[in-house]
């Protein structure tokens, strides 16, 4: 039996998916209600990574900015945008929905998002050192919220890539096995390297 949320919970998006997804969210009460069904069908297209899709997906969350706001997604939204614009390799329209992501946050620090982490690593495997500055003092303002070893790991790791490139090479080490030591910590460890692999490898040849 079809759950009642299967119209907007799935990744399809033909030209008929389209024109029933519209006509089903228009009969939604609310902009709340409309705002979130539509982020969570950008939140499917974006995760099938196919262009097509992930350019419905800005469109969705465009639409969402634009007619049903709501203050607790704002940055979440700014978020899922500047990930799209990542997967089409749009790195400054990426830049710039992270800088609204995080300006969005700041003002309203209850609504915290990962934005952070995906903008230090951008920066970092990038090489963007326009905004070595930037994204040094943001992990100090979220120094006080990196309750897990994952943040920390990515935090300390951005950190010792920055101090590399930049010459500081004490400062790259001491900060290479902070990251490192959250790798290694007992039982608490899981899901951190997943996807760093090639990261902790830099770090542990920094560490030397």
């Amino acid at each position: 039996m079809a759950k009642s949320d299967d119209w907007f919970r799935n990744d399809r998006w033909s030209a008929a998916e389209e024109r029933a997804f519209f006509s089903r969210l228009r009969r939604q009460v609310g902009h709340i209600r409309k705002g979130q069904i539509a982020r969570v069908k950008a939140a499917l297209l974006e995760a099938t990574r196919d262009p097509r899709r992930i350019r419905a997906a800005i469109a969705l969350l465009k639409r969402i900015l634009h007619l049903w706001p709501i203050e607790s997604e704002l940055a979440l939204c700014r978020w899922q945008l500047a990930r799209c614009h990542l997967l089409l390799e749009d790195v400054d329209a990426a830049l710039d929905q992270f800088e609204l992501a995080l300006a969005q946050e700041r003002k309203l620090p209850r609504y915290l998002t990962g934005a952070w982490a995906d903008f230090a690593q951008l920066v970092v495997s990038r090489k963007l050192r326009e905004h070595y500055g930037d994204v040094r003092r943001l992990l100090a303002e979220r120094e006080k919220f990196f309750i897990f070893p994952a943040d920390r790991f990515v935090a300390h790791a951005c950190l010792s890539m920055i101090a590399w490139e930049n010459g500081y090479k004490a400062i790259a080490r001491d900060e290479a096995e902070k990251a490192l030591a959250e790798v290694e910590r007992p039982h608490e460890n899981k899901g951190v390297v997943v996807g760093h692999e090639v990261l902790v490898e830099q770090l542990r040849r920094i560490a030397r």
